[in-house]
């Protein structure tokens, strides 16, 4: 398997694991993997972590807006399915080379 594909699955793994005990990390992004010995990722940046559906006062919206979930755009707090698309965002920057792009709207 390639090493980058493994990365992501331990990533993966620990993201599902954050999820089963109803956890966001809420500031997913390739800066918050650690690789260590025999090449396993492990997941860090967890001070933003809060439990879903739980309302900090701080969150992560200070991350560049290429790697926030949509619902971080609109100012809401993070969920498990934000987690999802940072994952994926991850996913398509470490694997493809691609990063998403996000342009802010401007209203007249």
């Amino acid at each position: 398997m390639p090493e980058r594909v493994h990365l992501l699955l331990d990533v993966a793994e620990g993201m599902t694991y954050l999820h089963s005990h109803c956890i966001v990390h809420g500031f997913l992004n390739p800066f918050s993997v650690f690789v260590y010995e025999k090449f396993r990722a492990k997941i860090g940046n967890l001070s933003f972590a809060q439990e879903d559906g739980e309302q900090k006062l701080e969150n992560a919206c200070s991350v560049h807006e290429n790697w926030m979930a949509p619902e971080q755009l609109l100012h809401e707090p993070p969920n498990i399915a934000g987690d999802a698309y940072r994952l994926v965002s991850a996913a398509l920057s470490k694997l493809c080379g691609m990063v998403a792009i996000f342009k802010k709207a401007h209203r007249s």
